[in-house]
């Protein structure tokens, strides 16, 4: 059987981390964009709290907007970027 992963995307304030299960399989995606949009995205303190609470984890940072790639190339992101990993 091929490997895949199941994403559950949008981990944010409202998400109990002591509630995810660890699992190979799983794959939690963060939400980060420059824009608020009725506070439905994460802010950088929270993604950073986020990414260090679950970097045992499988994680993936959804980066949402022109302004926010930009952030991404020009690495105003490491603080917090390294607890997410590449899976193959």
């Amino acid at each position: 059987m091929k490997n895949f992963k199941i994403t559950f995307t949008g981990v944010d304030r409202y998400t109990d981390l002591n509630n995810l299960p660890n699992s190979s399989i799983i794959e939690y995606g963060i939400l980060f964009s420059t824009t608020n949009q009725k506070n439905r995205y994460p802010n950088l303190e929270e993604i950073k709290s986020f990414s260090e609470s679950l970097k045992n984890y499988n994680l993936a940072l959804h980066v949402c907007g022109k302004d926010a790639r930009t952030m991404l190339k020009n690495e105003e992101l490491t603080d917090f970027i390294f607890n997410f990993k590449l899976n193959k």
